[in-house]
């Protein structure tokens, strides 16, 4: 496990597209070539939910395998601005109203985050590297890193259809605290609905 770094903008955009591809593309407002490429243009700019600065890899042989992106809650609304910002730079005024549009959507199943909880934005492996407990390694460091940043839990939102990695979740100690459903979404993504998943840290 590393912190990710600049130079990691093509794994890093793939696998926060595979962390959810259909959503992704959603809120972006793009076809998933064009969610990945955009990805990896934000990647190396500080601050901003996308961004290297919140990511770690796991790494075997000098290869990425898995990618963790998460951060104290008290900074997102930070974050958010910032990526509104960037994009509003990178896309332009049209294509940012298209995804605030396409985002109301998801917000409206997103829970709202208590501000001293540590989100786990993105949480992804390659699908050829799975079944060897990066996944769990990843969740490890995530709880590591929010008692550091003293926060009181971690949480996170996984879509209603992800039942393996609702069940890894489950299993090292996560439990259901809400659960929502959209039909726009389900229209839009094949997603019914999100779960939020809270672990209290001791």
């Amino acid at each position: 496990m590393r912190p990710a770094r600049p130079d990691d903008a093509a794994i890093g955009a793939h696998l926060i597209l595979l962390s959810g591809p259909e959503a992704a593309s959603y809120g972006l407002a793009l076809p998933p070539e064009a969610t990945q490429r955009l990805l990896a243009e934000l990647w190396p700019h500080p601050g901003h939910l996308f961004s290297y600065q919140w990511g770690y890899v796991a790494a075997a042989g000098g290869a990425v395998q898995g990618l963790l992106v998460a951060y104290p809650a008290a900074t997102m609304l930070g974050a958010e601005l910032a990526t509104g910002r960037l994009l509003l730079r990178r896309v332009g005024l049209r294509q940012v109203l298209r995804m605030a549009w396409h985002g109301s959507t998801l917000m409206q199943v997103m829970a709202p985050v208590a501000r001293d909880d540590f989100y786990i934005g993105h949480l992804a492996v390659l699908p050829e590297a799975r079944g060897r407990g990066l996944g769990t390694q990843l969740l490890a460091l995530a709880e590591g890193l929010a008692r550091e940043a003293g926060c009181r839990r971690l949480a996170l939102d996984a879509f209603i259809e992800n039942e393996r990695a609702r069940a890894l979740y489950v299993r090292v100690g996560y439990r259901v605290e809400q659960v929502a459903r959209s039909r726009r979404l389900q229209r839009a993504t094949g997603y019914s609905g999100l779960v939020r998943l809270v672990k209290p840290l001791s």
